[in-house]
């Protein structure tokens, strides 16, 4: 919005500053690993029981999130935790190496 009276204070011009990735601590990293690995327990019981919604539900929106996380530490590692993804790590495509990013798609 444009302010042609200046009546509002000044704001300072937008960066990709608050989207950079940060380095996780080490209790954030365990949690996430764990997390992924639990909910892959819980995937193969959904299966085992033809639970497919749970299994669908498990995979794509709780088990999904924490791999998103690792693949972004992955590339922060690489690049010094300097780039940003965008929402929703829109961008992860261009930094993970191309064969990564298949196995992902998959």
């Amino acid at each position: 919005l444009g302010d042609k009276d200046k009546l509002l204070p000044s704001i300072s011009s937008t960066t990709d500053m608050d989207n950079l990735l940060k380095k996780p601590i080490e209790i954030e990293f365990t949690a996430c690993c764990n997390k992924f690995w639990w909910r892959l327990n819980n995937v193969v019981k959904g299966m085992l029981r033809k639970e497919i919604l749970y299994v669908m539900d498990t995979l794509y929106f709780l088990r999904r999130d924490e791999l998103k996380k690792m693949l972004t530490w992955y590339v922060g590692i690489q690049t010094n935790f300097s780039v940003s993804f965008g929402e929703s790590a829109k961008l992860l495509d261009k930094y993970l190496p191309e064969d990564l990013w298949g196995r992902l798609l998959k």
